[in-house]
């Protein structure tokens, strides 16, 4: 019987090993899909700030061009002006 225990003991312990193995591959496999998800969220978030800062520069630009384009207003009358608008 001595030596029918030994060899299930070593396969238990095999095993054992083998699905650390496996729990550590799929523990692995886990956190690099998530860092990798994670790191294209913040790529897009990115990607969208930088699109909405030129967008908002365009529209400036162009308020700009209609507005100062229009009449003979400074610079400075400009900007009183739109802080006036803001106020009312």
């Amino acid at each position: 019987k001595k030596d029918s225990i030994a060899p299930t003991i070593v396969l238990l312990a095999i095993s054992f090993v083998l699905c650390l193995m496996i729990i550590n591959w799929l523990t692995i496999g886990v956190y690099a899909l998530i860092r990798q998800c994670h790191h294209h969220q913040q790529q897009q978030v990115k990607e969208t700030s930088e699109c909405n800062n030129s967008f908002r520069f365009a529209n400036v630009k162009l308020w700009l061009k209609e507005n100062l384009g229009k009449s003979k207003t400074t610079p400075i009358d400009a900007s009183i002006q739109v802080h006036q608008q803001l106020i009312v």
